[in-house]
C-alpha cells in the first residue's frame, strides 16, 4: 500500500517555486523512504511548479539513494502534462549529476573562477 504524500498540504498554497517549500517537501519525502513507506507524491490543487522547487524537492532525493531505490518507491499523481515534462528533466539531471556528482562540482567551480 502506499501512502500518498500531498504537496498542497505541505506548503499551503497552490505555487510550487519556494526553495524552503521544496525543502519542506523532500523532507518529508525523505523520511517516510528511510521508514520504507512507499509513496504517492500527489501535485492535486497545484497551479504552478517550477524547477527550482523540483530540482530541491526531488532532484536532490538521487543524491541520498538509489536511483532504483526512488524509481520504485515514487510515483507522482495530479501532474499537467507539461509539469510531467518538466519533473521528468528535473529527474534526468539529477540523476546525471548524481552519477557523477565530484567532475560537475569540479566543473562548476573552474567556470566560477574563470567568470
Amino acid at each position: 500500500m502506499k501512502k500518498t504524500i500531498k504537496v498542497f498540504e505541505i506548503i499551503g498554497e497552490p505555487l510550487c517555486a519556494a526553495h524552503d517549500d521544496g525543502q519542506a517537501v523532500f523532507n518529508v519525502i525523505r523520511q517516510e523512504i528511510l521508514n520504507g513507506i512507499q509513496l504517492e507524491i500527489s501535485f492535486e490543487g497545484i497551479e504552478l511548479i517550477i524547477s527550482a522547487f523540483l530540482n530541491v524537492a526531488i532532484g536532490q532525493l538521487y543524491g541520498e539513494f538509489s536511483e532504483e531505490k526512488i524509481d520504485n518507491e515514487i510515483s507522482y499523481a495530479h501532474l499537467e502534462e507539461d509539469d510531467k515534462e518538466l519533473l521528468n528533466l528535473v529527474i534526468a539531471n539529477a540523476k546525471r549529476y548524481y552519477r557523477n556528482q565530484e567532475n560537475y562540482d569540479i566543473a562548476t567551480k573552474e567556470v566560477l573562477e574563470y567568470a
